[in-house]
Protein backbone atom coordinates (compact mmCIF):
# COMPACT_ATOMS: atom_id res chain seq x y z
CA UNK A 1 0.00 0.00 0.00
CA UNK A 2 1.36 3.83 -0.95
CA UNK A 3 1.39 5.94 1.74
CA UNK A 4 0.15 9.46 1.16
CA UNK A 5 2.10 11.17 3.04
CA UNK A 6 6.37 12.08 3.55
CA UNK A 7 8.22 12.87 6.15
CA UNK A 8 10.93 14.61 6.44
CA UNK A 9 14.08 15.45 9.29
CA UNK A 10 15.24 18.72 9.33
CA UNK A 11 18.54 19.42 10.66
CA UNK A 12 21.05 22.49 10.67
CA UNK A 13 23.97 24.02 12.25
CA UNK A 14 25.77 21.19 13.41
CA UNK A 15 29.07 22.69 14.35
CA UNK A 16 31.23 19.41 14.04
CA UNK A 17 28.66 17.75 16.70
CA UNK A 18 29.28 14.66 13.85
CA UNK A 19 28.11 12.35 17.61
CA UNK A 20 24.83 14.02 17.81
CA UNK A 21 24.07 13.72 13.86
CA UNK A 22 25.08 9.87 13.41
CA UNK A 23 22.59 9.37 16.95
CA UNK A 24 20.55 11.46 15.05
CA UNK A 25 19.79 9.87 12.45
CA UNK A 26 20.39 6.41 14.41
CA UNK A 27 17.67 6.64 16.61
CA UNK A 28 15.22 8.30 13.86
CA UNK A 29 15.88 7.86 9.93
CA UNK A 30 14.08 4.68 10.33
CA UNK A 31 10.80 7.23 10.60
CA UNK A 32 11.60 9.59 7.76
CA UNK A 33 11.71 9.52 3.77
CA UNK A 34 14.40 12.44 3.15
CA UNK A 35 16.59 14.33 5.72
CA UNK A 36 17.47 18.17 4.80
CA UNK A 37 20.84 19.28 6.56
CA UNK A 38 20.42 23.70 6.53
CA UNK A 39 24.22 24.08 6.82
CA UNK A 40 27.14 24.87 9.39
CA UNK A 41 28.67 21.22 9.55
CA UNK A 42 28.61 19.80 6.12
CA UNK A 43 31.80 17.47 7.46
CA UNK A 44 29.58 15.90 10.01
CA UNK A 45 27.66 14.22 6.92
CA UNK A 46 28.58 11.30 5.03
CA UNK A 47 29.79 12.10 1.34
CA UNK A 48 27.71 9.78 -0.16
CA UNK A 49 24.22 11.81 0.92
CA UNK A 50 22.58 9.01 2.25
CA UNK A 51 22.53 9.02 6.35
CA UNK A 52 20.17 5.94 8.22
CA UNK A 53 19.61 4.61 4.91
CA UNK A 54 17.47 7.77 3.87
CA UNK A 55 18.85 10.49 1.40
CA UNK A 56 20.08 13.54 2.62
CA UNK A 57 19.24 16.83 0.81
CA UNK A 58 21.73 19.54 1.69
CA UNK A 59 22.93 22.97 1.13
CA UNK A 60 25.61 24.79 2.37
CA UNK A 61 26.45 27.65 5.47
CA UNK A 62 28.60 30.54 6.16
CA UNK A 63 30.89 28.24 7.89
CA UNK A 64 30.96 25.35 5.54
CA UNK A 65 33.98 26.90 3.37
CA UNK A 66 33.76 27.70 -0.50
CA UNK A 67 36.49 25.68 -1.83
CA UNK A 68 37.36 21.78 -1.75
CA UNK A 69 35.07 19.12 -0.79
CA UNK A 70 32.15 21.84 -0.44
CA UNK A 71 32.69 23.66 -3.25
CA UNK A 72 29.53 22.22 -5.50
CA UNK A 73 27.46 21.76 -2.66
CA UNK A 74 24.68 24.52 -3.39
CA UNK A 75 23.80 27.59 -1.05
CA UNK A 76 20.02 26.81 -2.07
CA UNK A 77 17.81 23.98 -3.26
CA UNK A 78 14.20 23.51 -4.16
CA UNK A 79 12.74 20.33 -3.36
CA UNK A 80 9.52 19.78 -4.04
CA UNK A 81 7.47 17.13 -1.75
CA UNK A 82 3.73 16.39 -3.14
CA UNK A 83 2.40 19.97 -4.22
CA UNK A 84 4.66 21.97 -1.84
CA UNK A 85 7.63 23.65 -3.45
CA UNK A 86 10.56 23.99 -0.29
CA UNK A 87 13.10 26.07 -0.03
CA UNK A 88 16.36 25.30 1.61
CA UNK A 89 18.80 27.63 2.58
CA UNK A 90 21.34 28.50 5.52
CA UNK A 91 19.60 31.76 6.16
CA UNK A 92 22.97 34.15 6.30
CA UNK A 93 22.10 35.27 2.48
CA UNK A 94 18.99 36.93 4.00
CA UNK A 95 20.07 38.10 7.21
CA UNK A 96 17.81 36.30 8.84
CA UNK A 97 19.06 36.53 12.75
CA UNK A 98 17.83 40.22 11.85
CA UNK A 99 13.96 39.64 10.91
CA UNK A 100 12.83 36.85 8.59
CA UNK A 101 11.56 39.61 6.04
CA UNK A 102 14.00 39.25 3.54
CA UNK A 103 13.11 35.20 3.18
CA UNK A 104 9.67 35.70 3.29
CA UNK A 105 9.74 37.99 0.07
CA UNK A 106 12.65 36.19 -1.44
CA UNK A 107 9.94 32.91 -0.95
CA UNK A 108 6.77 33.85 -1.76
CA UNK A 109 8.84 35.66 -4.98
CA UNK A 110 10.01 32.65 -6.52
CA UNK A 111 6.85 30.54 -5.55
CA UNK A 112 7.55 28.63 -2.46
CA UNK A 113 5.64 27.52 0.06
CA UNK A 114 8.36 26.79 2.47
CA UNK A 115 11.36 28.20 3.43
CA UNK A 116 13.82 26.02 5.92
CA UNK A 117 16.46 27.98 7.07
CA UNK A 118 19.05 27.59 9.81
CA UNK A 119 21.59 30.30 10.82
CA UNK A 120 20.14 31.30 14.22
CA UNK A 121 20.43 28.11 15.92
CA UNK A 122 17.03 28.89 17.50
CA UNK A 123 13.97 26.68 16.80
CA UNK A 124 11.11 29.09 15.14
CA UNK A 125 7.92 28.28 13.24
CA UNK A 126 6.23 31.15 11.44
CA UNK A 127 3.59 31.07 8.63
CA UNK A 128 3.22 34.68 7.36
CA UNK A 129 1.38 36.06 4.43
CA UNK A 130 3.45 38.51 1.82
CA UNK A 131 2.13 41.10 -0.57
CA UNK A 132 4.01 40.70 -3.57
CA UNK A 133 4.31 43.72 -6.04
CA UNK A 134 1.55 42.68 -8.11
CA UNK A 135 -1.11 42.75 -5.70
CA UNK A 136 -1.16 39.19 -5.23
CA UNK A 137 -0.55 37.90 -1.40
CA UNK A 138 1.40 34.33 -1.02
CA UNK A 139 0.93 32.39 2.50
CA UNK A 140 4.55 30.74 3.38
CA UNK A 141 5.61 28.76 6.18
CA UNK A 142 9.17 29.49 7.64
CA UNK A 143 10.66 27.19 9.81
CA UNK A 144 13.80 26.57 11.61
CA UNK A 145 14.93 23.59 12.88
CA UNK A 146 17.47 24.99 15.75
CA UNK A 147 20.90 23.98 16.04
CA UNK A 148 21.83 20.32 16.52
CA UNK A 149 25.35 21.08 17.89
CA UNK A 150 23.90 22.95 20.28
CA UNK A 151 20.82 26.26 20.43
CA UNK A 152 18.76 27.91 22.46
CA UNK A 153 17.53 25.40 25.04
CA UNK A 154 19.66 22.79 23.82
CA UNK A 155 20.41 20.39 20.68
CA UNK A 156 17.27 20.55 18.44
CA UNK A 157 15.91 18.94 15.21
CA UNK A 158 13.15 19.67 13.52
CA UNK A 159 10.35 17.34 11.87
CA UNK A 160 7.70 18.35 8.37
CA UNK A 161 5.10 15.66 7.46
CA UNK A 162 3.15 16.70 4.01
CA UNK A 163 0.43 15.16 3.81
CA UNK A 164 -2.67 15.51 1.10
CA UNK A 165 -1.38 19.58 0.58
CA UNK A 166 -0.92 20.17 4.27
CA UNK A 167 2.08 20.75 6.44
CA UNK A 168 2.51 19.66 10.09
CA UNK A 169 6.09 20.45 11.31
CA UNK A 170 7.68 19.59 14.75
CA UNK A 171 10.88 20.37 16.90
CA UNK A 172 12.63 17.74 18.69
CA UNK A 173 15.15 17.41 21.16
CA UNK A 174 18.53 15.15 21.35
Amino acid sequence: MKKDYQRILILSDSHSAEDRVRRLFSEQAAHFDLAVFLGDGLRDLDPDGVMGGIPVYAVKGNCDGFFGDYMNVPTERRLTVGAKNILLTHGHRFDVKYGLEKLALYAAQNGYDVALFGHTHEPIEKHVTVCLDNGEERRVALFNPGSIGAGYGGASFGTLTVRSGQLLFGHGKI
